[in-house]
């Protein structure tokens, strides 16, 4: 997977259960001792850790200004894990991203209880607004793209009452339906090149969001491109966020589905349900692999069904780094691959 991670910028890269392979371990040779963020390899995806939703903001930002085109930035829900495994088109488009954070908590717990104990969640209205914070101390210029009509434009006066110091932002709700190569689509991608912006927040729902980010990043060179869901509607207060007790104790899922019922019960009831088999397989896997225990075929099935971290062969704990952390797994592995 395509990450931001040959630079500087990059510390270590957390160990899911296997071995590194030749080409990681000359990759950590070359980036141990910097200083940057790490990464948690998890359901075939790269997950990065950050300190904070303002480290995030600051080092991504940092990076994407110096690129020949646009950062793509996803956070990765257990929502977005489900439709990975029905839409290749979606997966495609996470593991040519340049930075996935983890947005949501039963991701963040399984990062923790499977070798990143510094797991921590990213959203993206988190991140969103570290982002906007950041763009009005610098002068950056940001594009709101998606959200009912209306919103958009009450997201940017809401902003901007905040943040005194953002420049005239670019909002955009493209009609509805719009399709990736169609005269609205054109139309969207026109009007943002030649508003030359530095932060574009896409709010055209999953997969959609970042199905249009990973076609149009190339065509905005420079700037960041964050797949942020809702965030619009929670920064024009058409929608209200959790209280802090349920974003603090990652059950904010509940207490949406408790408000949005009608709109959400087929996601978290439905869909979202299935992860359970993922999360307990994983951690079954997980257990076995670091205590060097033999994994049998059942599990392999099971493991290979929940696209979690491979199996039969040992944890990669190379000990403590000089940072404190272990070092390097980044590729995509699949079982029997």
């Amino acid at each position: 997977m395509n990450k931001i991670i040959e630079d500087s910028d990059v510390s270590t890269i957390i160990p899911a259960p296997r071995s590194a392979s030749r080409v990681e371990t000359q990759l950590q040779g070359r980036i141990e001792g910097s200083q940057a963020q790490a990464y948690h390899h998890l359901l075939d995806i790269n997950l990065q850790v950050f300190e904070s939703e303002a480290d995030a903001a600051e080092k991504i930002l940092a990076r994407a200004a110096k690129r020949a085109r646009g950062t793509s930035v996803y956070t990765c829900n257990v929502d977005h894990v489900m439709l990975m495994n029905t839409d290749q088109r979606f997966r495609d488009a996470y593991e040519s991203a340049d930075v996935v954070t983890i947005d949501g908590a039963p991701l963040a717990l399984l990062s923790k209880w499977t070798g990143t104990s510094n797991a921590s969640r990213v959203t993206g209205v988190d991140l969103t607004v570290a982002m906007i914070a950041l763009a009005a101390k610098r002068g950056l210029r940001v594009a709101l793209v998606g959200g009912a009509e209306g919103r958009a434009t009450r997201a940017a006066a809401n902003l901007r009452s905040r943040f005194p110091g953002l420049p005239e932002m670019f909002v955009d709700s493209p009609r509805m339906g719009f399709e990736h190569g169609d005269s609205e689509d054109d139309r969207l991608v026109a009007a943002l090149q030649a508003y030359r912006p530095d932060v574009v927040v896409v709010c055209l729902g999953a997969p959609k969001q970042e199905l249009w980010i990973a076609r149009h990043r190339a065509d905005l060179p420079g700037a960041t491109l964050v797949g942020a869901g809702a965030t619009i509607d929670f920064l024009s207060g058409y929608q209200s966020r959790a209280p802090q007790f349920f974003q603090k104790t990652g059950t904010e899922a509940a207490y949406r589905l408790c408000t949005d019922f009608r709109r959400l019960w087929r996601r978290y009831l439905v869909r979202d349900t299935r992860f359970l088999l993922m999360f307990v397989t994983i951690l079954l896997v997980h257990g076995a692999a670091t205590l060097g225990v033999p994994v049998h075929s059942k599990a392999h099935r099971l493991d290979r069904c929940a696209r979690g971290c491979a199996a039969n062969q040992r944890t990669c704990h190379s000990g403590p780094t000089a940072h404190g952390t272990v070092s390097a797994l980044r590729t995509r592995q699949r079982i029997g691959a």
